[in-house]
């Protein structure tokens, strides 16, 4: 990282949402989130006249809000020493953009939920993205999957 005498805006940012999700996660609601998306969605269209480009703030909230309240059952995560895009606790590990695989079919879904067993529990994925997807809130366990993705039920 090139050092410079601009402050780190970005960071302050992400940390400030964070800090929100992490104080609040007892209390928010799927509503409330989807209302700090849409406050940010509404004041970017009126700071830049348009929100084009716009992407990932959805899978943040959720990623985010996901990740503190399973600290809350189960301890602190930590990154993975194997994927740069996963971090593990005692009993849960949870990632986004991780690749899966479903039958013969991989997936990029949003975010994922393994359990210490190295079992899939849980997908999520921002339904308006993909029609692949278009059936997933969260699924789990593996063996249910089946039931979100669009592939033949032979290829498993």
């Amino acid at each position: 990282m090139v050092k410079t005498n601009i402050p780190n805006i970005g960071r302050k940012f992400l940390t400030d949402i964070d800090e929100y999700l992490k104080e609040s996660r007892q209390k928010l609601t799927c509503d409330d989130i989807y209302e700090i998306y849409n406050q940010f969605f509404h004041d970017l269209k009126e700071f830049k006249g348009n929100s084009s480009g716009f992407y990932g703030l959805s899978e943040y909230l959720i990623f985010r809000m996901l990740y503190n309240l399973l600290i809350d059952h189960s301890g602190p995560f930590k990154r993975s020493e194997t994927a740069c895009n996963l971090w593990e606790n005692n009993k849960f590990r949870i990632g986004q953009s991780s690749r899966v695989t479903v039958g013969n079919k991989r997936y990029r879904p949003d975010i994922v939920v393994y359990n210490k067993s190295d079992e899939l529990i849980a997908v999520i994925h921002s339904i308006s993205e993909s029609k692949k997807f278009r059936k997933i809130n969260s699924l789990g366990p593996y063996h249910h999957l089946k039931e979100g993705w669009d592939y033949d039920a032979q290829d498993q």
